[in-house]
Protein backbone atom coordinates (compact mmCIF):
# COMPACT_ATOMS: atom_id res chain seq x y z
CA UNK A 1 0.00 0.00 0.00
CA UNK A 2 1.40 3.23 -0.61
CA UNK A 3 0.51 6.30 1.40
CA UNK A 4 -0.25 9.35 -0.40
CA UNK A 5 -1.41 13.46 0.50
CA UNK A 6 -3.72 15.52 -1.42
CA UNK A 7 -3.35 19.00 -2.70
CA UNK A 8 -6.70 20.02 -0.93
CA UNK A 9 -4.75 20.47 2.42
CA UNK A 10 -3.28 23.21 1.30
CA UNK A 11 -5.80 24.99 -0.40
CA UNK A 12 -7.09 28.07 -0.39
CA UNK A 13 -3.60 29.40 1.29
CA UNK A 14 -1.33 28.01 -1.50
CA UNK A 15 -1.75 27.30 -4.96
CA UNK A 16 -1.82 23.92 -6.66
CA UNK A 17 1.02 24.71 -8.39
CA UNK A 18 2.51 25.26 -5.19
CA UNK A 19 1.80 22.16 -3.26
CA UNK A 20 4.21 19.33 -5.03
CA UNK A 21 6.96 20.99 -3.06
CA UNK A 22 4.87 21.36 0.28
CA UNK A 23 4.00 17.73 0.14
CA UNK A 24 7.37 16.47 -0.86
CA UNK A 25 8.53 18.65 2.07
CA UNK A 26 6.48 16.74 4.49
CA UNK A 27 7.69 13.45 3.28
CA UNK A 28 5.53 12.48 0.86
CA UNK A 29 6.44 11.22 -3.09
CA UNK A 30 2.77 10.47 -4.12
CA UNK A 31 -0.98 11.97 -3.69
CA UNK A 32 -3.66 13.12 -5.54
CA UNK A 33 -4.23 16.71 -7.16
CA UNK A 34 -7.28 18.89 -6.26
CA UNK A 35 -8.23 21.08 -9.15
CA UNK A 36 -10.02 23.91 -7.66
CA UNK A 37 -10.94 26.55 -10.50
CA UNK A 38 -11.55 26.38 -14.24
CA UNK A 39 -8.04 27.97 -14.91
CA UNK A 40 -6.32 24.97 -14.02
CA UNK A 41 -7.57 23.37 -16.75
CA UNK A 42 -5.98 25.28 -18.62
CA UNK A 43 -3.11 23.97 -21.39
CA UNK A 44 -0.57 26.70 -20.21
CA UNK A 45 -1.41 25.31 -16.47
CA UNK A 46 -1.70 22.21 -17.08
CA UNK A 47 2.27 22.62 -18.60
CA UNK A 48 2.96 24.34 -15.32
CA UNK A 49 1.66 21.55 -12.89
CA UNK A 50 3.90 19.00 -15.32
CA UNK A 51 7.07 20.76 -14.99
CA UNK A 52 5.96 21.01 -11.07
CA UNK A 53 5.63 17.36 -10.70
CA UNK A 54 8.55 16.37 -12.48
CA UNK A 55 10.60 19.53 -10.71
CA UNK A 56 9.87 18.03 -7.27
CA UNK A 57 9.39 14.28 -8.63
CA UNK A 58 6.44 13.74 -7.52
CA UNK A 59 3.75 10.80 -8.41
CA UNK A 60 0.24 12.17 -9.38
CA UNK A 61 -1.98 9.00 -8.52
CA UNK A 62 -5.06 10.75 -8.94
CA UNK A 63 -7.15 13.78 -10.08
CA UNK A 64 -9.76 15.25 -8.26
CA UNK A 65 -11.61 17.94 -10.45
CA UNK A 66 -13.04 20.94 -9.67
CA UNK A 67 -16.83 20.97 -9.00
CA UNK A 68 -18.41 24.08 -9.10
CA UNK A 69 -22.02 23.63 -7.58
CA UNK A 70 -19.78 21.43 -4.42
CA UNK A 71 -17.57 24.33 -4.05
CA UNK A 72 -19.04 27.37 -4.14
CA UNK A 73 -17.37 28.16 -0.90
CA UNK A 74 -13.76 28.29 -2.94
CA UNK A 75 -15.09 31.67 -4.70
CA UNK A 76 -14.62 33.54 -2.01
CA UNK A 77 -11.10 32.91 -2.00
CA UNK A 78 -9.88 32.52 -5.57
CA UNK A 79 -7.12 34.32 -6.97
CA UNK A 80 -7.62 36.98 -10.00
CA UNK A 81 -6.88 35.05 -12.65
CA UNK A 82 -8.92 31.59 -11.60
CA UNK A 83 -11.78 33.81 -11.98
CA UNK A 84 -11.23 34.47 -15.67
CA UNK A 85 -13.23 31.78 -16.92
Amino acid sequence: MEVGISSACFYPDFELEKSFKIMKKLGYDTGELFLNTYYEYSDDFVKKLIEEKEKNNFNIKSVHFFHLCMNLIYLINMREEEKIL
